[in-house]
């Protein structure tokens, strides 16, 4: 059984109709909505039904010969169920949730590039270990269902925004990793294998004899996890580091028969 309110109401057809005596009773849920007749007459009819509260309000009825509805999308209901109260139009919408909350992390270059988790704490004490999407970047935002505010509709979500920190010499080119990696002299002339970082670790990176500054080594699968799936490429520069102040140098170079080779000929200068 639930409570009612009740109104006794002058009716006609097409026209507004207000209550004269507002009661409350208890009635049945199986209870029937007239039909106007086509005549003035007196009606009541219920106008709100809760358990908790109810609302009176004046109707319209353009057609006497219609089914008695009404519509109260305004009112907010305290308790869910359909029913009585829903065969007279009642809009039950949902409860609110509560708010979302926005974090900030910032994450290591190398453990965005590895897709390496993520252990961040929340408002309310929790930590979670956040996996990081493939294609993360700054600028990324993650939402963690229900890890928000309460609410009388359930929790919000927590909004967590990608911050990726500055390498001290890894840089990112799309998926792609660059590395400006500098070698000796003696490597460059003579080749061999020299270690190189990546951010999966250090490997073995093989110099071809005579190489020059500027070469490009890829290191396939090495980057940045995609997308669409797989990596990008780590893209190795070698940078020949001269000695500065070393005067065997100096002098085998000034004693060099191919010294006086021009290297910018092919620039025309």
């Amino acid at each position: 059984m639930f409570k009612v309110a009740v109104c006794v109401c002058t009716v006609s057809a097409g026209l507004v109709i207000e209550p004269k005596l507002a009661v409350t009773c208890a009635v049945p849920l199986s209870i029937a909505v007239p039909t106007l007749p086509a005549k003035l007459m007196m009606l009541a009819f219920p106008v709100f039904v809760s358990k908790d509260a109810w609302y009176e309000r004046s109707c319209v009825f353009p057609f006497a010969s219609k089914p008695v509805a009404t519509n109260a999308s305004e009112v907010s209901t305290t308790r869910g169920g359909g029913g009585f109260a829903s065969g007279f139009g009642f809009n039950r919408g949902p409860k609110p949730k509560g708010a979302n909350v926005a974090y900030r992390l910032q994450v290591p270059f190398v453990d965005a590039a590895a897709l390496k988790p993520q252990r961040i704490t929340l408002a309310d004490g929790a930590t979670i270990d956040l996996k990081l999407p493939a294609g993360v970047e700054s600028g990324t935002q993650m939402r963690l269902a229900g890890k928000g505010q309460a609410g009388p509709g359930g929790n919000g979500d927590a909004i967590v925004t990608i911050e990726i920190q500055p390498h001290r010499f890894f840089t990112r080119d799309g998926d792609d990793v660059r590395l400006d990696l500098p070698i000796t002299l003696g490597e460059a002339v003579l080749g061999g294998k020299v270690r190189a970082p990546t951010v999966d670790g250090a490997v073995n990176l093989t110099i071809a004899k005579g190489s020059t500054s500027g070469k490009v080594l890829r290191l396939k699968g090495k980057g940045f996890h995609k997308k669409g799936g797989g990596r990008g490429d780590q893209l190795v520069t070698l940078m020949i580091d001269v000695p500065a102040n070393d005067a065997a140098l100096a002098q085998f170079v000034a004693n060099w028969p191919g010294g006086d080779h021009n290297p910018r000929g092919k620039l025309g200068v």
